[in-house]
Order: structure tokens, then C-alpha cells, then sequence
């Protein structure tokens, strides 16, 4: 079958305080959650919500995340980095 995956880029700083993620869905995917790690536990942070194919760009402040989607019952997840200033774009594919 078709395999689903989560890549992470990270484009160039611009200047403020918190970084954001652009979450691309291109696979028609509805909800994704995110995580935010907290002294090595990943902490349910938010859900985000699609309809079809979108993009979102999300605030967040620096730190470690995760990104999680269920997929035929299996939970695919990818751990990602937000940096000052910086735009990371989550791509689930």
C-alpha cells in the first residue's frame, strides 16, 4: 500500500521571539495532534483540524514537538524541532 510519512523542513530564520510550524496536509488526512515535550514526556498539546488538503501555520514557542496522525490503527508520528525565529514546515504525505 501507500506508505505515509511525516518530513520536516526548516527554512531560513526571520526575527522573533517563537518559531512556527507550517503543517502541510496532502493527504487528506482530518486531524493531526500535536505534542510538546516537557522534561522528556511528550505533553498532548493541540489538535489540528482539516478538511482536505490544507496547510496551517501554527505559533509555537522554541522547543521539541511531535506530530501524530492515526493511519489504519497504527499511530505515525515524527518528532520535530521549532526554533526562534524559524519556520518548520511538517509535511504528512
Amino acid at each position: 500500500g501507500d506508505t505515509i510519512r511525516i518530513s520536516i523542513i526548516t527554512r531560513k530564520p526571520v526575527t522573533t521571539d517563537s518559531g512556527t510550524a507550517v503543517i502541510y496536509n496532502t493527504n487528506q488526512l482530518y486531524t493531526i495532534v500535536l505534542y510538546i515535550e516537557e522534561q522528556g514526556i511528550y505533553r498532548r498539546l493541540e489538535e489540528v483540524y482539516f478538511s482536505g488538503a490544507a496547510s496551517k501555520a501554527i505559533r509555537l514557542k522554541p522547543g521539541m514537538y511531535k506530530a501524530a496522525f492515526m493511519a489504519n490503527g497504527v499511530e505515525h508520528a515524527q518528532v520535530f524541532a521549532i526554533e526562534k525565529g524559524a519556520a518548520t514546515e511538517v509535511r504528512v504525505e
